[in-house]
């Protein structure tokens, strides 16, 4: 039977096919066909518009962060547009998702699956429930751009930059960029906070590893990263106090050595018959039979000293070298 090489002909049985299939198995989805699902329906404010497919939405309008009067859009403040891109909203709902079109849904920054959120002006660490760090700002009244998803990635080719702090300028005025309301802001300097956990208060310190209880010493939760470079200079230094602690615990075994051996050469005089009725001095055999172990040890002592010093020069070679096989800076990874 000959093979029909006319792509009409092709075309048609495929829709055939795939009707066929719709009718029998219902709308599937398979190769980006239609698909039923739950899908709510956005509760928009009389200022916002949105555009929309499925379950997905660029909303425009002002600072909202959940009802109508939610956020600085809903107390009419001036110049706090914004633009929420979300998608999956209210997919947190339940363990079944989203409800169906016919409930209508505020955005909630703790239920819907991701969003891009800007606003001119509003307050995101209150909106995202995000723990304080040590930052010397406020976002209440600050423009914003957050971004949030079950998991959130940042990707770039050759390089990434996580800059907190004002732009260079050729002619940046006494304060430098103005923040986003046109004001200044006098501080001298910025932070840039990494929380893992949302959580940055202090406690108490475990009584149980020997931490004064009592006296209410906390332990800090959030704290400041270490410059590697730094680091560096001050392993160094104290790698250099230890081996001239090395160095004062090698004379000192030697010294020792030195007193022991004069202990067991030490002569006392003792009357001897001879055959020509001499005396002579001998060594005192208790005195000499007592020390020979203590120097034994002194000696092995300062062998054993010698050979932790030198694991101590491989060990700043590995940690402290940058040619070194464990080298404790990231090469790629910087701070300030």
């Amino acid at each position: 039977m000959a093979k029909d090489k006319n792509p009409k002909n092709k075309r048609s049985t495929v829709k055939r096919f795939l009707k066929r299939e719709e009718e029998v198995f219902g709308e599937t989805g398979l190769g980006g066909t239609a698909l039923r699902e739950p899908r709510p329906h956005y509760n928009k404010s009389e200022e916002q518009m949105y555009y929309s497919h499925k379950n997905s939405y660029i909303i425009f309008g002002r600072d909202r962060n959940a009802s109508k009067y939610s956020g600085f859009g809903g107390m009419g403040k001036h110049r706090s547009d914004a633009i929420d891109i979300v998608v999956g909203l209210a997919s947190g709902h339940s363990k079944d998702g989203p409800p169906d079109k016919n409930v209508a849904v505020n955005p909630n920054f703790f239920s819907d699956a991701a969003r891009v959120y800007i606003t001119q002006k509003g307050n995101v660490d209150k909106y995202f429930g995000l723990a304080k760090g040590k930052e010397i700002f406020s976002t209440k009244g600050q423009s914003a751009v957050v971004m949030k998803a079950d998991h959130a990635r940042i990707i770039g080719t050759n390089s990434v930059k996580i800059v907190a702090g004002k732009g260079k300028m050729t002619k940046p005025g006494k304060f430098g960029e103005k923040n986003s309301q046109g004001g200044d802001e006098e501080h001298t300097y910025t932070t840039i906070d990494l929380i893992a956990g949302n959580y940055t208060e202090d406690s108490l310190r475990n009584p149980l590893k020997g931490f004064d209880f009592l006296g209410k010493r906390l332990e800090k939760k959030l704290q400041p990263l270490v410059k590697g470079e730094n680091l560096v200079l001050c392993l160094e230094d104290v790698y250099d106090l230890i081996q001239k602690c090395f160095s004062y615990i090698q004379r000192n075994n030697k010294d020792i050595v030195y007193l022991y051996t004069a202990l067991q050469n030490h002569f006392h005089e003792t009357v001897v018959p001879t055959p020509i009725g001499a005396f002579i001095a001998t060594p005192s055999a208790p005195l000499r039979a007592m020390v020979t172990p203590f120097k034994r040890r002194a000696i092995k002592r300062i062998v054993n000293t010698k050979l932790i010093s030198v694991n101590a020069n491989f060990s700043t070679i590995n940690y402290l070298s940058k040619t070194g096989s464990k080298y404790i800076n990231s090469k790629y990874v910087h701070t300030t």
